[in-house]
Parts: C-alpha cells; structure tokens; sequence
C-alpha cells in the first residue's frame, strides 16, 4: 500500500524544521537555524565561518575560533525534514510512504530517494540541488530499512516494504532512484542490492548508487561536546573505517543500469575522518551526517547527479 503523496513548499518545510534553503546570486546559500527567534547562520562555501565540506578541498580559509555548527549537544536533533513532517516510515510498518520536495511543479527532473535513514540523510544536499537543476524529489525512506530483496537481518515488514517500492517504481517511474550503494566497510555489495537494480532495469529506471558513509565507531556529537578543546580524539583512522577499494570496485559485472557515486573524500580527509569540518559537526551520532553538513555536500552531489541524470536523457 502507497499512502498519499505529500507536496511541501517551503513555507512548510521552513515551519516544520526551520530548514530554508535559498539561492543567492547563483551560489550556494543555506540557513540553518532551530527557533525562528534565533539567529540565522548560514553556511555554504560562500561562507568565510562555516564553508563546511569545501573546506577539504576548496582554496579557503576559514576561522578556529568560531563555534560548531550544529551545537554539538543539539545535534541529535539536526535531522533531514522527513522525520518532522511524517515521511519517513518506522521500523515495523511496511507501507510505501511518499512525499514530495524540491520544485513539485513542473519540474525538469523527477528522482526518487529511497532506503534507510543513510538515504534519507542526503535529503539536505539534494534539496539544494534541486532549487538549481529544477528537481522533483519524491522521497521513500523507512527506519532500519534497505533497499534489498534478501538480508537475514532485516525485518519481515522491511522486506515487505522492498517489495512494494519495487512495485511503486515500476508503476511511478522516476527519472533515477537514488540509494545507498553499500553497506558499512563491507567488501561487497549486498546481493539483493543487485537484485533491486536489475529488477529497476528490467523497468528501465536508472539508479543513483550513494558509497555509504564511513560508521564511526563512536557518538560524534558526544565526543565533540566532551572535548571541545581536542577535536583529535573524536577523529578516526580513515583506513579503519573506510575501505581503500570500495564494494562497488569489486564487483565484476557492474549493472549497467547503475551511476555509482563515492563522496568519501567530501566526509574524510586523506588520512583521517575528523569529526568537525569546516567548523560544520559531520556526525549527529555514529554514522549519520547532520542535516547542516549534508547541506555542505550540495555542490558536490550536483555535479555527480547532473552527469547521471545526463546519461538517461
């Protein structure tokens, strides 16, 4: 069972979490505040405080004095608009839940997010892409839930769920599904991801493959609110938690219907995963990325998704 699509503008979105995202003179500009009576602070790489994930590669600089951004203790609460608004599924029932964002009306592009909360926490970035490329996004997320044809540790009505988004897509075509391509540091791609995929192209729907973020052993957001005067202790090997050759590399056969994207080198740096970056906290807890840094990512998931969407036109 589908429930209803829900189309939110942003004057609803903005009430819901007090997320807006804006536009300003072609760059990337985000607002992120948690009470409409606070101060706004935006952050993009535009922003000499708070440039975020650019600040690994960008030519920047930025200050070290400025407080994390999101308040480390608040972080908990720095989640992608689906768990606000009821969009995103619990971990028992299996109906397809499906609500709308971006540009809903006419729009050049329609994507379909779809998976566990590893989906649902790119929901920022490709939110700020979708204000730029003219994107419909229609977003399937469900707690504890991949998008997989088989895992022994999943749940009856996960599964359940899998089969009827299988279903939803073949009936509501999407120009691409975007999803998590792996799983943690796993050596390989699950074979009911593979499954999933070939079933997509059967129906001619191409997938967006996201490398799953690096899990980091440890509560972030804790661990920077604890030592707050050496962030190095909440930073992490990047080879303990990332492999060097990812799953999607291993495969022999890729799908062709699959566009993989890699964003590691936007979360960790070449050695090691740190937990602040360009004074935006990356982890809300283990192994999810705040709603803040997410946003950060944007330009980045752009570009990779533009050159996807370009392969199907």
């Amino acid at each position: 069972m589908v429930k209803p699509i829900k189309k939110l503008n942003k004057s609803t979105i903005f009430v819901s979490l007090l997320v807006l995202a804006l536009v300003v003179a072609g760059g990337w500009f985000y607002v992120n505040s948690q009470n409409e009576q606070e101060q706004q602070t935006e952050v993009s790489i535009e922003n000499k405080d708070y440039p975020g994930a650019a600040a690994l590669h960008e030519d920047i600089e930025f200050p070290d004095d400025v407080p994390v951004l999101p308040e480390p203790l608040e972080a908990k609460e720095d989640l992608p608009i689906v768990y606000g608004n009821g969009c995103h599924q619990n971990q028992t029932d299996s109906d397809v839940i499906a609500c709308e964002y971006g540009v809903t009306d006419d729009p050049d592009y329609t994507v379909a997010l779809v998976g566990s909360s590893h989906a649902a926490h790119w929901l920022d970035a490709l939110e700020r892409v979708a204000e730029h490329e003219s994107i419909k996004i229609i977003s399937y997320t469900k707690s504890a839930c991949l998008f997989t044809s088989l895992d022994d540790e999943l749940t009856e009505s996960c599964l359940a769920w899998s089969d009827n988004m299988v279903e939803h897509l073949s009936t509501n075509k999407p120009d691409i599904v975007i999803t998590t391509a792996d799983v943690k540091k796993e050596e390989n791609v699950p074979e009911g991801f593979l499954e999933r995929w070939d079933k997509l192209n059967e129906e001619g729907i191409p997938v967006f493959a996201i490398r799953d973020n690096p899990w980091m052993g440890m509560d972030v957001a804790e661990c920077v609110a604890e030592n707050k005067d050496d962030l190095s202790k909440c930073a992490v090997e990047r080879d303990e938690v990332l492999l060097k050759e990812s799953a999607w590399s291993r495969l022999e056969n890729p799908p062709e219907n699959v566009y993989y994207a890699d964003f590691s080198n936007y979360i960790c740096g070449d050695e090691l995963c740190e937990p602040v970056i360009g004074n935006v906290l990356v982890y809300r807890d283990a192994h999810h990325l705040t709603a803040t840094y997410s946003r950060t990512l944007a330009p980045y998931v752009r570009e990779e998704l533009m050159k996807a969407l370009a392969k199907v036109e």
